[in-house]
C-alpha cells in the first residue's frame, strides 16, 4: 500500500518535472528570440495580473491558504 502511493507521488513529481521543463524551454526560446533574459515580470506585464504561475499555485498552494505564510511568505 504505502508502496503503491509513494509510486503515485512520484509519478506525479515527475510529470510536474517535465511539465516545469517544458515551460522553461518555452521561456528561453521567448528570450531568445525576443532579445531579452526570460524574466517573468514580461508576462506578467502583458496582462497577467497573478504573481505565481498556475504550477506554483498547484505547487505551494496549501502554504498559501495558511495564515502565517500567505503569498509573501512563498
Amino acid at each position: 500500500m504505502r508502496a503503491e502511493a509513494l509510486r503515485h507521488q512520484i509519478e506525479a513529481a515527475e510529470k510536474e518535472l517535465r511539465n516545469l521543463k517544458d515551460e522553461l524551454a518555452r521561456i528561453e526560446e521567448k528570450s531568445d528570440t525576443n532579445g531579452h533574459n526570460g524574466d517573468t515580470s514580461d508576462e506578467i506585464s502583458e496582462g497577467n495580473n497573478w504573481p505565481f504561475s498556475p504550477e506554483e499555485y498547484l505547487r505551494y498552494g496549501r502554504q498559501m491558504v495558511v495564515p502565517n505564510i500567505g503569498i509573501q511568505g512563498e
